[in-house]
């Protein structure tokens, strides 16, 4: 059952849309919708969602009234879960295993998934904490031009 909402979750947008439960990158919303979407802040402007029985945290910068980045941690142990609905939703990522160690010198593989759409970036991350992973949708900075030849 926590499956079929994870997916429901991603995939309520069409594809060419990036959002998250209805919250969709690039467009106005007010702080009632995000409060009714995504939950009320805390403190320091963390949203905690319930998704059946595991809890998601999110967090939202905007450019003015529009969203320009959405932070979601979850549990590292949901990874999997998370990436496959990401996957059935924008295809095939990148995928890299990065090597990690935590405080008690325990050595594992970071798994990190990225895609790339039109003026934005997903990154996906088993971990960012010990205890903590995180999808992060953000506008793709641009790469700076050389400037052409003076003649």
């Amino acid at each position: 059952m926590r499956n079929l909402l994870l997916i429901a979750i991603l995939l309520s947008a069409p594809a060419a849309a990036l959002d998250f439960k209805g919250v969709v990158m690039g467009e106005p919303i007010d702080a009632a919708a995000l409060n009714e979407k995504l939950g009320a802040p805390d403190s320091l402007g963390n949203r905690v969602a319930k998704l059946e029985d595991f809890a998601v945290t999110s967090k939202v910068t905007l450019a003015g009234d529009r969203v320009d980045k959405l932070k979601v941690d979850f549990r590292p142990l949901h990874f999997d879960e998370f990436a496959a609905a990401a996957t059935k939703k924008w295809g095939q990522p990148k995928s890299q295993k990065v090597p990690m160690q935590n405080g008690f010198g325990a050595q594992f593989q970071n798994n990190i998934l990225t895609w790339e759409r039109e003026g934005w970036t997903i990154t996906m991350y088993q971990y960012v904490e010990a205890d903590s992973g995180s999808l992060i949708i953000e506008r793709t900075v641009a790469k700076a031009i050389a400037p052409k030849d003076r003649l």
